[in-house]
């Protein structure tokens, strides 16, 4: 299978299960615009790029209540942001290894404006756009890679902790 195809699957398979650990429901839409944004890079070995997560102020106060039990202030909204981001990646980082495709991921770095959009159909860039009851929500993939990379499912072992079971903070 094609990595892109496995990509272009995983991102609102992973982003759906991420955000319904929170009790947002999401649903595909064309395009996604909001105020916040985070982005994250990651290299390997058969690819390299960046992912960044678009959310609003409300979904991003909706999750912290529910996961803290108290309003956040700014710098707050920005760290979840942040942790949302590097959350997302990691569980794409998941579907990757089993297809015995590894990255590492950077340090996530969070931008604040106006009508923060995905960008369209540039080359390289997988994205996906959502509705949900807290706003606009959106996904994207800028991945480098050999042209028409390959890769092969391989037989799962067993997970000692499920994605989403255990939290630091």
């Amino acid at each position: 299978m094609k990595v892109r195809k496995v990509l272009e699957n995983a991102i609102p398979e992973v982003t759906s299960a991420l955000l319904s650990d929170f009790g947002v429901d999401l649903h595909e839409t064309e395009t996604s615009v909001a105020q916040r944004a985070a982005i994250i890079g990651f290299s390997g070995e058969v690819l390299r790029g960046s992912m960044g997560l678009v959310l609003t102020p409300a979904l991003l106060e909706h999750a912290h209540q529910s996961m803290m039990g108290s309003a956040p202030d700014e710098r707050q909204l920005n760290d979840l942001l942040g942790e949302l981001s590097n959350q997302l990646l990691g569980r794409i980082k998941t579907v990757l290894l089993r297809y015995q495709v590894e990255i590492y991921l950077s340090t996530p770095m969070v931008l604040r404006g106006i009508n923060l959009s995905v960008c369209g159909s540039q080359s390289g860039l997988l994205h996906a756009h959502f509705s949900s009851n807290y706003g606009p929500v959106g996904v994207w993939l800028d991945v480098q890679h050999e042209p028409g990379l390959e890769v092969e499912l391989q037989p799962q072992e067993e997970a000692a902790i499920e994605e989403g079971d255990l939290l630091f903070f």
